[in-house]
């Protein structure tokens, strides 16, 4: 649809918007038009790696006819543009036959971001490189779009691989897990050898998706992709981290010898590598495999391990997930002072750094803890603002294991009301993902008339 095309409300704006962009020098329009391209606004870096050097102290010439807008975003300036206006600018962008060559521009930019992302999250600037990515989402969205818009095969579809490669970590770690696994499927479904690296690194986030989401499926499917691409590659942080799922996927079919073994070997590789990022991950993965066997002053030791090694990089990231391991090996070995200190930590890093999918942990030890101590209130607190997050970050299955664990509170609370209506509420769910211990508590609670009864069930460990 053309401007002529509109109806004549609309046709009537774009009308005052061309008036305004006809007064602009050439220079100006060239900036308006690629403007045109970036959703959500634009940074000075991105903004001159696409329309110039000169694009930044153009766009003063911009706001001067109210085109654009400034605006602080976290003390950081970004130019904005209206929907309507930014439509106009596109009108004239196809115009001028250049929206490509835009485009490609910026998907070289956002590609180039990703893969310097990819190894600032480590680090002690992982922050700066997290909070960017947000503000420029919908850029990574639109870059994404257009790179996947054509021929399966071409180097648009590899740069797309590359985007979401470098920032799978934001993806997983902000809660946009579901949405990061729809884009993942759509630059797995044609691989190329061309970027080999980057490939590998996608396969590897299939497995790690999988196990967020527990789609067993995905993860052996991708397992025996990359165990393919793997072949011949030098040992690398994807290799090592592979060895970890490996690790990962014993210990969640029972065979807790091989995931030790396993991961072990693991760490050791890390080390030799001296990869200290693989190195973290790897020691909080172990710490589980020991307390599965019993072995929790093993567990302590190595997430002791691991919350010094991400001190010294400046790693919050890792620091918050060793904290919240170690609130849980404490807590099992009843060190509850511990284990309370480290889910306040752990709590206080998870919101200073907005990762969501590590605050669920912290709020589910808490809850574990509140309940232990008699806190039926706090329990509740908890569990319903874990519900919130899971349904947030739309994991359905956990959510049916919260809502047994929020029926004992409201139990606990003497609330047998409420109980019943949520345990009741719980069992549809807890049917369809199989937990046949949490159906049998639930049932029995829902039917409790009685705080005794409940009670005696809860003592029961059903």
């Amino acid at each position: 649809m053309g401007p002529r095309d509109l109806p004549e409300r609309h046709r009537t704006l774009f009308d005052l918007i061309e008036w305004s962009y006809e007064l602009l020098s050439e220079d100006a329009k060239r900036v308006f038009r690629s403007l045109s391209i970036f959703a959500g606004g634009v940074e000075q870096d991105a903004l001159t790696a696409v329309a110039g050097d000169d694009a930044w102290q153009i766009a003063s010439e911009l706001t001067d006819h109210n085109l654009v807008s400034w605006r602080q975003v976290n003390g950081i300036r970004r130019l904005e543009m209206l929907e309507t206006v930014r439509e106009a600018a596109q009108v004239f962008l196809d115009a001028a036959d250049s929206r490509d060559h835009v485009r490609d521009r910026h998907l070289a930019f956002y590609t180039e971001f990703a893969n310097a992302s990819e190894a600032g999250m480590g680090g002690p600037l992982q922050m700066t490189y997290f909070d960017r990515l947000a503000r420029d989402f919908p850029n990574l969205r639109a870059a994404l779009s257009f790179a996947l818009e054509g021929d399966a095969g071409s180097a648009r579809y590899d740069a797309a691989r590359s985007i979401m490669a470098g920032t799978w970590l934001f993806w997983y770690f902000r809660g946009h897990v579901q949405e990061g696994v729809a884009w993942l499927d759509r630059v797995s479904a044609h691989p190329s050898t061309r970027n080999r690296s980057a490939l590998r690194k996608v396969y590897l986030d299939q497995i790690i998706a999988g196990g967020r989401l527990q789609d067993h499926e995905r993860v052996q499917r991708f397992l025996d992709l990359i165990d393919a691409a793997n072949a011949g590659a030098n040992l690398d942080s994807v290799t090592i981290m592979t060895r970890i799922q490996q690790g990962i996927i014993s210990r969640e079919n029972g065979d807790l010898a091989g995931s030790m073994e396993q991961l072990l070997d693991a760490v050791r590789l890390a080390e030799e590598t001296q990869d200290s990022w693989a190195l973290v991950e790897e020691l909080t993965e172990l710490s589980t495999t020991h307390l599965l066997v019993g072995q929790f002053p093993s567990a302590l030791a190595v997430l002791d391990r691991a919350g010094d090694l991400s001190r010294e990089s400046g790693d919050l990231l890792s620091e918050s997930n060793a904290l919240s391991y170690q609130a849980v090996a404490a807590f099992h070995s009843g060190e509850f002072a511990q284990a309370h200190q480290c889910t306040i930590d752990a709590e206080r890093l998870c919101r200073l750094t907005e990762i969501r999918t590590l605050l669920t942990w912290t709020l589910d030890v808490q809850a574990a803890e509140a309940f232990t101590s008699g806190e039926y209130r706090r329990t509740i607190e908890m569990l319903q603002e874990l519900r919130l997050l899971f349904t947030d970050l739309g994991n359905p299955r956990n959510i049916a294991s919260v809502e047994i664990s929020l029926g004992a509170g409201e139990c606990g609370a003497g609330d047998l009301a409420a109980a019943g209506s949520t345990f009741h509420a719980a069992i549809p769910a807890i049917r369809q993902y199989g937990f046949i211990e949490d159906e049998t508590c639930a049932c029995l609670w829902s039917r409790s008339s009685r705080w005794q009864a409940a009670s005696t069930c809860m003592r029961s460990g059903c």
